[in-house]
């Protein structure tokens, strides 16, 4: 154990078990010591301060000669420390907890002291110690976690801890967080601009999320590839804040149809109820088992569902009504819905020419996804209209069919990874038809 010094005056691992004063506290009670001049001996045992820190510290800095009272060679150290500090009564709750914390340390390690050592801190469990000091064994259990050699928490946020500023049940609550979350609610805290370490976390958490939006809103201008062509990075809650109102002819998206992500149906009405244009229309391609929770949460007085059709079967469409029996499971549907006031292409035959069969009997599930898309943007949108993909999980396949059909398209995402995958793929189809090769065929899904 390294040994600590103040001046030339060696002190004793005890002392070190029991806060320094604050800051704002050491300013008035070196003050008060240069008034009226020291006067409560500091205590010393074998060579080793135990008693006095504060006053050795300020007697030192005020240039004053410390008094220094040497204890009989046969006192008890840690029976003298623990009644001089044990019950001293400006020792408030959170440094009682600190210093329970300390004297259980190595019993915790597992390293006892070291025979004949008078000076070694007692050997005491967590819950010893935090009866010998009036405080709960989950405060010093907490106390552990933010303090111990290994926890997530940053040195910042530990001495904080160690110097009561923070609450140690206040610390653990933001241990777990990034490091530098940690660092700069430590000085919002230290400043004054928060209560709690918690409260200031969560500032920081606000404005690096406010950084990150305004980075996405710079990185969104950089991926309009063209005039006809615009990547947003954005979450389908937060999407009407960069689409204009009444803009867009088509909705046309693949949500993941699941239990877990059913509420995102929800999310995707309230946007289509803002986005859609007068006589516009979405399009989900979505799981058949799923279809009756899908439509609860599609519920919106400004968007009705009007029709599914299973878009294996060219052909066939059916008007879908409360009693419609859903008997594809296996496979997605196609549903839309339109404004109130207008009114729907006749039918629902939106895949009506003869597929082409593969050598195995059945078209490719991707084949069959592109030529539903490309069917679906020209049976419901003009040219010079506006096809939009909240989701971007149809990667690139509805873009280039909006492309092909003149349509302005936009997509969005709050994954920078399908963003730059569907950049790439549109810069690699762009290229390809100026040079006249054919791209080949990719899943789009």
């Amino acid at each position: 154990m390294e040994k600590d010094f103040i001046g030339e005056h060696e002190i004793s691992p005890l002392a070190r078990r029991f806060p320094r004063l604050s800051p704002k506290a050491y300013k008035s009670f070196k003050g008060d010591i240069e008034k009226h001049g020291q006067l409560v001996p500091i205590a010393r045992h074998r060579g080793l301060i135990i008693d006095g820190v504060n006053r050795l510290l300020a007697s030192i800095e005020l240039g004053m000669e410390p008094w220094i009272e040497d204890l009989d060679d046969n006192v008890d150290p840690v029976a003298y420390v623990s009644s001089k500090n044990n019950h001293r009564r400006d020792l408030d709750k959170d440094e009682r907890i600190i210093i329970a914390f300390r004297f259980s340390e190595e019993s915790t390690s597992g390293r006892p002291p070291q025979e004949n050592d008078a000076h070694a801190p007692p050997f005491l469990t967590m819950g010893e110690a935090a009866d010998e000091f009036g405080v709960s064994r989950r405060s010093v259990e907490q106390a552990r976690r933010v303090l111990k050699e290994d926890s997530p928490a940053v040195p910042e946020l530990k001495q904080a801890a160690l110097d009561c500023l923070v609450k140690c049940s206040d610390a653990e609550g933001v241990i777990n967080m990034p490091p530098e979350v940690q660092r700069r609610a430590v000085e919002l805290k230290r400043s004054g601009q928060a209560r709690t370490v918690t409260a200031a976390a969560k500032m920081v958490e606000d404005e690096l999320r406010q950084e990150e939006d305004a980075e996405a809103r710079q990185f969104n201008l950089a991926l309009s590839l063209s005039e006809t062509v615009t990547l947003l990075h954005s979450a389908v809650g937060d999407l009407h804040r960069q689409v204009e109102a009444d803009s867009v002819d088509l909705i046309l998206a693949f949500p993941p149809t699941d239990e877990r992500n059913l509420p995102l149906f929800s999310g995707l009405a309230g946007f289509a109820a803002h986005a859609l244009a007068p006589g516009g229309r979405m399009a989900l391609l979505v799981n058949a088992e799923y279809l009756p929770a899908i439509l609860q949460r599609l519920t919106h007085d400004e968007v009705p569902w009007i029709t599914e059709f299973d878009y294996r079967s060219p052909g066939r469409g059916a008007k879908l009504l409360r009693s419609h029996p859903v008997t594809v499971c296996r496979w997605p549907l196609l549903i839309y819905g339109k404004r109130k006031g207008t009114s729907l292409p006749a039918g629902v035959d939106f895949v009506s020419e003869p597929l082409e069969v593969g050598a195995t009997g059945s078209r490719k599930h991707s084949q069959l996804l592109e030529l539903g898309m490309k069917h679906v943007v020209e049976r419901l949108v003009r040219p010079g209209g506006t096809v939009c993909d909240p989701l971007l999980l149809g990667r690139a396949g509805i873009a280039i069919a909006a492309r092909q059909h003149g349509c302005h398209f936009i997509g969005a995402s709050d994954s920078s990874k399908f963003i730059s995958e569907v950049k790439g793929r549109l810069n690699s189809e762009e290229a390809a038809s100026k040079s006249g090769e054919v791209t080949p065929e990719a899943d789009p899904t």
